[in-house]
């Protein structure tokens, strides 16, 4: 296939549109701001790698910490200024920008969801031009003298068109994980945690060392449901640039969500490494460093689990749906975090979390949990594998497209086809 450039042209950003910084009020620390606050404050760190559009924030602001602030609508473009640096999103909801973000609008000749793939594109551009020794940063007028190098504006729209169709795809798919996740949580809580489950209008509570607990529970703990089998050291002198194994670390546990990203390499396990370190699909993973009690699903093959990380493993199957939503439930974070210890950084001991107390409930109950949440577990992990498989070939796709490479205009490609469709149309 011919290359394209010839019929693209190079610009400098700021000719083809504004740029300006986030603002925060000051002193941010003043609660004024955020009392009663429902306006999304949107800080470097909300962003979210798992998805084109940003729609929750951790803090949000009043109206009058609005009015000190830079307030975007719904579709604005923003890029990181630091942390993760040069990391696009779009704004699913209209907020508030933090001062930590780069924020481009007023677009003359370039359309913003081709430059939110152009910037997904260049991420080299943003560390090789960035300053600071603790931290990087980039600037307004560092992002403003940026050489951009565009098709004509039809042209960026089907590009956009094209990655956005995968994008799309992948946040519906999000979203049900989602509801799928909320409803087994839901139904955890009010059987588990308010004690409504089927048939409790028949049950009389009875005294225990954890209060009032139904008649037929125990007052166990956390050991008699599972066992928490820690991660192997591995070396990281072991490692290499391509292997079939993958070391799963901290950074791919994440709240709800498993990351098989960017994992180190091995063409073997290690022999004195434990069998439990061999992670298979429905694994479930929890955090022990840092943002500790971070609980995610496995799904995939050929994963090897690395210290830090523990293996929540039910002593009965049935259980998995149950050990897995307990340990998503704000009241189990919250436990966690009340034993974690450390002062730079929290840890949790597999041997003390084990010994957390906890309601034991009898095994009819369970199992009938087990009847409900195992398809949404199955359900949840089917979405995951298709957003994986999506997201692969859209990052296939990207710099063939954005670079040119790819003609899109000797591509038999309507704006409306599936993922799929284009999958198939690109791959002919």
């Amino acid at each position: 296939m011919p290359n394209t450039l010839t019929k693209w042209t190079t610009h400098i950003l700021g000719d083809l549109c504004d740029i300006c910084r986030g603002s925060s009020p000051r002193p941010i620390a003043d609660q004024r701001y955020f009392v009663d606050g429902t306006i999304p404050w949107i800080k470097i760190a909300d962003a979210t790698k798992s998805g084109k559009y940003l729609y929750k924030t951790k803090e949000h602001v009043n109206e009058f910490g609005a009015s000190f602030s830079r307030y975007l609508p719904a579709g604005s473009l923003i890029i990181a200024a630091s942390g993760t640096l040069g990391y696009p999103q779009m704004l699913g909801v209209k907020g508030c920008a933090h001062d930590g973000w780069l924020i481009p609008s007023n677009f003359r000749g370039i359309d913003s969801h081709f430059l939110y793939y152009y910037f997904l594109w260049k991420k080299e551009f943003f560390y090789s031009s960035a300053y600071g020794a603790a931290i990087q940063n980039i600037n307004t007028m560092i992002l403003k003298e940026m050489e951009v190098t565009i098709p004509s504006l039809p042209t960026q729209r089907m590009i956009a068109s094209i990655l956005s169709a995968y994008d799309d795809l992948i946040e519906n798919n999000t979203r049900r994980i989602a509801i799928l996740e909320e409803m087994a949580q839901a139904i955890y809580r009010e059987w588990f945690v308010n004690f409504r489950f089927p048939g409790h209008e028949n049950v009389k509570f009875v005294d225990s060392p954890l209060g009032k607990i139904p008649e037929g529970w125990e007052a166990g703990v956390v050991n008699d449901l599972l066992e928490l089998l820690s991660g192997f050291a591995f070396k990281s002198k072991t490692f290499i640039d391509e292997g079939d194994y993958k070391v799963v670390t901290i950074k791919h546990v994440h709240d709800g969500v498993f990351q098989p990203n960017s994992m180190s390499l091995l063409d073997s396990p290690p022999d004195r490494m434990p069998s439990h370190c061999h992670l298979e699909t429905a694994d479930v993973l929890m955090s022990l460093t840092g943002n500790i009690g971070r609980t995610c699903l496995v799904f995939g093959e050929n994963y090897l689990l690395n210290q830090r990380v523990a293996k929540l493993h039910p002593h009965r199957q049935e259980d998995r749906p149950l050990v897995y939503w307990m340990f998503r439930s704000p009241e189990t974070r919250q436990r966690l975090e009340q034993i974690a210890n450390g002062v730079a950084q929290q840890n949790l001991s597999p041997v003390q979390t084990g010994k957390m107390a906890v309601p034991i409930p009898p095994v009819d109950l369970r199992d009938r949990y087990s009847e409900v949440a195992s398809p949404m577990v199955e359900a949840i992990l089917s979405l995951n594998r298709k957003n994986f498989n999506l997201r692969t070939t859209r990052d296939l796709l990207l710099p063939k497209l954005i670079s040119g490479q790819l003609d899109v205009e000797d591509l038999d490609i309507d704006v409306g086809m599936t993922a799929e469709e284009l999958t198939e149309a690109a791959a002919g």
